[in-house]
């Protein structure tokens, strides 16, 4: 082996192998170094102590083609390394793509969105309040008066789904405060229930798991009861279960609603997050349930998943950090109470206890 022959490694990852060998060799004196050449150079090395070794031609062929071999081996290995970075990089260029794709989405829905709620709002408010004093006025239980009222429920719907539209494009900066993971819960089904008062109360476990929690517990809270109503609609009659645990040392809150509804198809569970997206019958959600779930859920630091197949339900996986950072306080007036119903004991060791909710912010 010459001393300018291209290596297949370098020598300081050989010289640790090469130590070792000649620690457990008997006689040090007797250890030989055999090159074995490949086509560029040499492939790699190989140490014995055999007093006797084939010589001329014969050794010649043995070397090459061991050389060979153990060359193509780390070609092969070589090329495998690359194809799995190469792939990596085209995972991560269409992550990144996809990301911007959806940022510039998104600020476009938000000048939409500002632009309507500002040109469209005042409108509403003429309207739901000229047909809900026009109600007033009409005769009781007449068919003018059912019509002024639904023209004023639907005026107010619409300024419902244009201000939904706007939190989802630009949500408020959290405040965090320290709260308890059954507060948040509580305050969740209390959201629930007054949107849906029949519906049923969840079933959970896990939530007395939880550590102390430093995060904004009504935005928290309501991004679990856009999950929580999404699962209901899935299935009205089918109870829900709620199951909460911390995710090993990554000090994240995981929280998983889980259906055994209908399920989705892989197209409708692609696009589930996408705004006014929507498998439902018409008349129902707006399709901005899940998107702003999972909007509200990114801008506290962490992210919402799905887990559906068609016929064996849903599971949404939501995962926020137990403490976050705070951020400078807003003019933003979330005070209200209200009663609301108690949470379902599951009847097991970490069952979330029945409970009145007490008084909270909104």
């Amino acid at each position: 082996m010459r001393h300018d022959d291209p290596m297949a490694m370098p020598l300081t990852a050989i010289w640790p192998w090469i130590s070792d060998y000649l620690l457990a060799a008997q006689d040090v004196r007797k250890v030989r170094l055999l090159p074995l050449p490949c086509g560029w150079g040499t492939a790699a090395v190989l140490l014995h102590d055999r007093e006797t070794a084939p010589r001329g031609v014969e050794l010649d062929a043995l070397v090459h083609t061991w050389g060979g071999a153990v060359a193509a081996v780390a070609q092969h290995q070589g090329a495998r390394r690359l194809g799995e970075q190469l792939v990596d990089a085209n995972r991560q260029l269409a992550e990144m793509h996809d990301t911007m794709l959806r940022a510039e989405s998104l600020a476009r829905v938000g000048e939409v969105a500002a632009g309507a709620a500002h040109e469209m709002n005042n409108p509403l408010m003429v309207i739901s309040g000229r047909a809900q004093l026009l109600a007033a006025t009409l005769p009781s239980e007449t068919k003018e008066q059912r019509a002024a009222e639904q023209i004023a429920a639907q005026a107010d719907r619409l300024s419902d789904m244009i201000t939904a539209l706007r939190l989802y494009a630009d949500p408020p900066r959290p405040i965090p405060a320290d709260t308890t993971a059954a507060d948040v819960l509580e305050a969740a089904v209390h959201l629930v229930h007054q949107r849906i008062p029949d519906a049923p109360a969840p079933v959970v476990d896990g939530i007395d798991r939880v550590p102390l929690l430093h995060t904004d517990a009504d935005q928290l809270a309501s991004a679990i009861s856009e999950l929580l109503i999404n699962a209901f609609e899935s299935d009205p009659s089918a109870p829900i279960g709620v199951a909460a645990s911390v995710e090993g040392d990554s000090g994240r809150w995981e929280i998983q609603v889980i259906d055994d509804g209908v399920g989705m198809e892989p197209q409708v569970l692609t696009h589930a997050f996408d705004p006014f997206y929507s498998a439902k019958p018409a008349g129902r959600q707006a399709g901005l349930g899940l998107s702003k779930a999972r909007r509200i859920a990114q801008g506290l630091g962490g992210d919402i998943q799905l887990r559906s197949r068609p016929g064996e339900g849903t599971t949404a996986i939501l995962r926020v950090p137990i403490r976050i950072v705070a951020a400078p306080p807003d003019n933003t007036d979330r005070s209200s109470t209200d009663d609301s119903p108690q949470l379902v004991s599951q009847g097991e060791p970490g069952a979330f206890p029945t409970s009145p909710i007490s008084q909270r912010s909104d």
